[in-house]
C-alpha cells in the first residue's frame, strides 16, 4: 500500500514536471517568435481603426411620446370608455409602440423628408446587391422594389421606438451620420403617428357633431361645441405639416416632446472596437506562432523517420551484400 502511494506521488511531480516543460517551452517560442505577434498586434488595430474612419460617426437623436387616457373635457362616454381602457393601459402603449415600427409610419416619414429621391436610402446593401445580381444570372424570377419600399427599409433599420417599463412613455430613436438627418428624422416618424391619431380624433369629432346635429341641431350648444372641437383639432393637423416647433405640446391628447440636435457621436464604440481588435490580433498572433511550431515539429518527424527508414534499408543491402560475397 505504501510502494502504490510512493508511485503516485512520483507519477504527479513527473507530471507537474512536464506541465512546466511545455509551459517553458511555449514561452520560448513565443519570445523567438515577438515580431511575428507584434505585427498582427499592429495590423489588426490598423484595419480596425481604417474600418472606423470610412464608417464615420453615427448620432442618435431620441423623442419622446406620452400617452394619456383620462383627459379632460372628453365626453361621458368617452370617460367611460377610458376607465375601461386603463385597465390594460401598458397593451395600449406596446400598440402603440408597434405602430411607431410600422412599414406605413416609415413610409410615412420618407415620402414626408424626400427620402425615396435620396440614394443614402434607396440603395439595396451589398449582399442584397449581390444575391440579385445571382438571380438575374440564373434567369430566376425577382421581385422589384421601388425607391420607397428601400427607403422604407431603411428607415425601419435606424428607427426604434421602445415603451419604457412602468409608465405611459414612448421613447423614439433614430440613428443617422449626421446629428441633423437623426433629428429630422426622429421627428418624422413622431410626426406620422401623431397625424394617424390627430385623424382619428378628427373622425371622432366629425362623428359627435353629426350627432349632435341630428339630435339636437345645428344652433345648440352641444353642436357647437363638437364643431369648435373639430376646428382645433384640423388647425392642430395643419400644424403638424410645418414640423415640430420644439418644447413639449400636447397633440391628439399625447404628450410629445420633438427631438433636438445632439452634438456628441452615439457611435461607434471607438475603444471598445479597438481593443477587441488588439485582443483579436494577440489571440490570432499566439496561434500562428505555436501553429508553425508544430508544422516545424511535425516536419522534422517525419526527416528522422525517412532518414531511420533510409538507414535500416541500408543495413539490410550491406548485410545481404556480405552474405553473398561470402564464399
Amino acid at each position: 500500500m505504501t510502494l502504490k502511494l510512493d508511485l503516485e506521488d512520483r507519477n504527479a511531480v513527473d507530471l507537474g514536471a512536464y506541465y512546466e516543460r511545455v509551459a517553458g517551452d511555449t514561452a520560448k517560442v513565443l519570445w523567438r517568435r515577438k515580431w511575428l505577434i507584434a505585427a498582427f498586434l499592429a495590423l489588426l488595430p490598423s484595419l480596425a481603426f481604417l474600418a472606423l474612419v470610412l464608417m464615420g460617426p453615427r448620432y442618435t437623436a431620441e423623442a419622446m411620446i406620452e400617452l394619456a387616457f383620462n383627459r379632460k373635457g372628453a365626453a361621458p362616454e368617452a370617460k367611460a370608455q377610458e376607465t375601461v381602457a386603463t385597465v390594460d393601459a401598458s397593451v395600449l402603449v406596446d400598440s402603440a409602440a408597434r405602430l411607431l415600427r410600422s412599414r406605413p409610419i416609415a413610409a410615412a416619414a420618407a415620402m414626408r423628408l424626400g427620402l425615396d429621391k435620396d440614394p443614402q436610402y434607396t440603395r439595396n446593401p451589398p449582399l442584397l446587391q449581390a444575391l440579385a445580381y445571382a438571380r438575374s444570372v440564373l434567369g430566376l424570377p425577382e421581385a422589384d422594389s421601388t425607391p420607397l419600399d428601400r427607403a422604407t427599409n431603411e428607415i425601419l433599420r435606424r428607427v426604434s421606438a421602445t415603451a419604457q417599463p412602468r409608465s405611459y412613455v414612448i421613447s423614439i430613436a433614430a440613428t443617422a451620420h449626421s446629428p441633423e438627418d437623426a433629428t429630422a428624422l426622429v421627428n418624422a416618424v413622431a410626426l406620422a403617428y401623431l397625424k394617424v391619431r390627430m385623424a382619428q380624433e378628427i373622425a371622432a369629432a366629425a362623428g359627435e357633431m353629426k350627432q349632435a346635429s341630428e339630435v339636437y341641431g345645428a344652433h345648440h350648444p352641444r353642436y357647437q361645441l363638437a364643431e369648435m372641437k373639430l376646428q382645433g383639432l384640423e388647425a392642430d393637423l395643419n400644424a403638424l405639416d410645418g414640423g415640430p416647433k420644439g418644447g413639449a405640446k400636447v397633440v391628439a391628447g399625447v404628450s410629445f416632446i420633438a427631438g433636438d440636435v445632439v452634438i456628441g457621436p452615439s457611435g461607434p464604440q471607438i475603444v471598445v472596437v479597438l481593443a477587441g481588435a488588439l485582443a483579436i490580433g494577440l489571440a490570432f498572433g499566439i496561434w500562428v506562432a505555436l501553429y508553425a511550431r508544430s508544422r516545424k515539429r511535425r516536419a522534422g518527424a517525419l526527416v528522422r523517420k525517412s532518414g531511420l527508414h533510409d538507414r535500416s534499408q541500408v543495413g539490410t543491402w550491406e548485410a545481404t551484400a556480405h552474405h553473398v560475397a561470402r564464399p
